[in-house]
């Protein structure tokens, strides 16, 4: 494991020295010099002068290209929110129309067959009443015949 370390450490040096080499055509002569110079700790910011020089127009590219589309991810999510909210109250604001639509046909239905009791009732009452006054006519009307035949029988 260590040979493997430092094997790796030292070919990242290596690489480090052809790169800060390669830089001297660039004008990075002086931060090559001072790279090796500064050992290891010296080494990664060296390194990260040298990319930063190498790579950085690309790098602030990609940056700004990255705070664009979190912007607009940012910008979306929020119109998306918006949307999700706006149409959340639409479905609330339906459903609660329907929840009372449907409560008003339920009062109504109920108003009308309360009606239709009463009535039915009334209607019932004025039939037995009917049905009554008959029964007493014919009752008397029976009455009546039984004494006309009792007294037909007595004479």
């Amino acid at each position: 494991m260590a040979k493997e370390s430092s094997n790796t450490a030292s070919s990242a040096n290596k690489a480090d020295e052809n790169l800060i080499s390669n830089a001297d055509g660039n004008g990075l002569a002086f931060m090559g010099v001072q790279a090796r110079e500064s050992g290891v700790s010296g080494d990664a910011v060296g390194v990260d002068k040298i990319r930063d020089l190498l790579f950085g127009n690309q790098m602030q590219d990609y940056d700004r290209r990255f705070s664009k589309l979190e912007e607009r991810f940012l910008q979306r999510f929020k119109d998306v929110e918006s949307e999700a909210k706006r149409n959340l109250e639409m479905y609330e604001s339906n459903a609660k129309k329907q929840v009372e639509s449907l409560a008003a046909q339920l009062r109504n239905e109920k108003d009308a067959r309360a009606e239709a009791d009463k009535e039915i009732d009334r209607n019932l009452r004025e039939q037995n009443q009917a049905l009554e006054k008959q029964v007493r006519a014919l009752s008397d009307q029976l009455s009546e015949l039984e004494r006309e035949v009792a007294d037909r029988i007595n004479r």
